[in-house]
């Protein structure tokens, strides 16, 4: 009967280690899917991050582009501008009625006085 309860105790104490050994197991396991589960989590949102990233990170050079542009078209209503108030000017006028035209100032023009008589006979 002693070896009966040897037994027994033996076999008890085996089952209770074999259990130690299946909860240790079991945590072991528990611990790796947790691991595994932060791991991949990590990966998801690097790959979010690179997906945002890819497709912000460029808006810097799309919103450089659209300044550089808007710089452009700011000198070049610049040049316009110079060019029309260059047309508008009075010396310009002036220069294209005397050349074109013939006029001169009124600083140039001479005048006649018809009450002084004129021979026309030498």
């Amino acid at each position: 009967m002693q070896n009966l309860e040897d037994s027994l105790k033996i076999t008890n104490m085996t089952r209770s280690r074999l259990n130690k050994n299946i909860v240790n197991e079991n945590s072991f396991i528990v611990k790796n899917r947790f691991s595994i589960l932060c791991v991949f989590i990590l990966f998801v949102f690097m790959g979010v991050q690179l997906v945002v990233l890819g497709l912000y990170g460029t808006q810097g050079d799309k919103l450089a582009n659209v300044i550089q542009m808007q710089k452009n078209l700011a000198q070049e209503n610049d040049k316009i501008s110079s060019q029309i108030n260059d047309l508008q000017s009075i010396t310009r006028i002036e220069q294209i009625v005397t050349d074109k035209y013939g006029l001169v100032k009124a600083t140039d023009i001479k005048t006649l006085d018809i009450n002084d008589a004129v021979s026309l006979v030498k």
